[in-house]
C-alpha cells in the first residue's frame, strides 16, 4: 500500500511538471527593452536570436519587417521605378544660371524617410543608416543614402566633411534647398520644399503642421544614442520653415513620432560617391 501511494504521488508530480512545462509561453524567451514604455510599431520585444540581420533582396527593405517600423515593406511600383534622383523636367536643367550651376557640380541630395519614428525605434545610429540606405535602394535602386543624425562620435560640425560643406543642398527633384551646409543649418533656405522618398512633397504650412526631423546634438540630446523612447529623454530636432525660409531648431521628447532625414552626395544623376 505504501509503495502504491508513493508511486501515485510520483506520477502526480511528473504530470504536474509536464503540464507546467508545456504551459510556458514561447514569448518568455525574450530580452525586454531597456525602458518599459511601449513603442508604437513594435509588435513584441526582440528575441535574443533575432539580433542578426540578413541583407534584404534588392528593392525591398525586409531586414526586420515584423519587429519595427524601420523595416516595413516599402511599396513596390512595378514598372515605375525611377533612376535617382528624379527629374521633374529634363529641360529644366537648362533654365536659369543658378539651376545650371547646381547640375554642373556635386550636390547633397536630401530626402525624408517615408515613416514616422520614435527616437528609440531608430535602434541606434547604424540601424538608422541602414534604414536610409535600404529605403534609397527600394525606391531608386541606389543605396548611397545616409542618415542625417548626430552621435557621440559624429557631432553636428563633423557630419559633413569640410571639403563637401560648400556643396549645394537639393531635394530629390534637384531643386535648390540651400546654397551650402551652413546655410541649411543656420542660414537661409531657397524657395523649394523637401520631397519624401515615396514621392510626397512637403507643403508650406503653419507652424502647428510642420514636419520635425530627428537630429541630436552629438552628446546628451540624442535619445541615448537613438535607443530610447522614454518620455523624459529628449533630442534636438529641426523643422523647415518654408514661409520664412529658415531652419528652426527645437527640442522634442524621444517618445515623439517624428521624421528621419536622409542624404547622399551625388555628382551626376546616375552616380554616387
Amino acid at each position: 500500500m505504501t509503495s502504491a501511494t508513493a508511486l501515485g504521488i510520483l506520477l502526480a508530480l511528473i504530470l504536474q511538471f509536464v503540464t507546467s512545462f508545456n504551459g510556458i509561453s514561447q514569448d518568455d524567451n525574450t530580452a525586454l527593452s531597456r525602458y518599459l514604455v511601449p513603442l508604437n510599431g513594435l509588435k513584441r520585444p526582440f528575441r535574443r536570436e533575432g539580433s542578426s540581420v540578413v541583407k534584404p533582396f534588392r528593392n525591398f527593405a525586409t531586414g526586420l519587417v515584423d519587429k519595427d517600423k524601420l523595416w516595413l515593406l516599402l511599396p513596390w511600383k512595378l514598372g515605375k521605378q525611377e533612376k535617382f534622383p528624379i527629374r521633374e523636367d529634363p529641360e529644366a536643367v537648362n533654365v536659369g544660371s543658378s539651376r545650371r550651376s547646381i547640375h554642373s557640380t556635386k550636390k547633397i541630395f536630401m530626402g525624408a524617410y517615408p515613416y514616422k519614428l520614435q527616437g528609440g525605434e531608430l535602434h541606434g545610429f547604424a540601424m538608422a543608416e541602414m534604414a536610409c540606405r535600404e529605403s534609397g535602394e527600394a525606391f531608386f535602386g541606389d543605396g548611397g543614402f545616409r542618415a542625417l543624425l548626430t552621435s557621440h562620435h559624429r557631432p553636428l560640425d563633423k557630419i559633413m566633411p569640410r571639403h563637401l560643406s560648400n556643396l549645394p543642398l537639393v531635394n530629390l527633384h534637384g531643386d535648390l534647398l540651400a546654397k551650402d551646409w551652413q546655410d541649411f543649418l543656420y542660414g537661409r533656405l531657397a524657395n523649394n520644399t523637401l520631397i519624401s522618398m515615396d514621392g510626397s512633397k512637403e507643403e508650406i504650412s503653419p507652424r502647428w503642421n510642420w514636419k520635425y526631423y530627428w537630429l541630436g546634438d552629438g552628446y546628451r540630446r540624442t535619445c541615448t544614442s537613438w535607443t530610447s523612447s522614454y518620455l523624459m529623454d529628449v533630442a534636438n530636432v529641426i523643422a523647415l520653415d518654408y514661409e520664412n525660409q529658415e531652419v528652426v531648431h527645437d527640442i522634442a521628447s524621444c517618445s515623439s513620432n517624428l521624421h528621419l532625414l536622409c542624404y547622399s552626395v551625388c555628382e551626376d544623376y546616375d552616380q554616387f560617391l
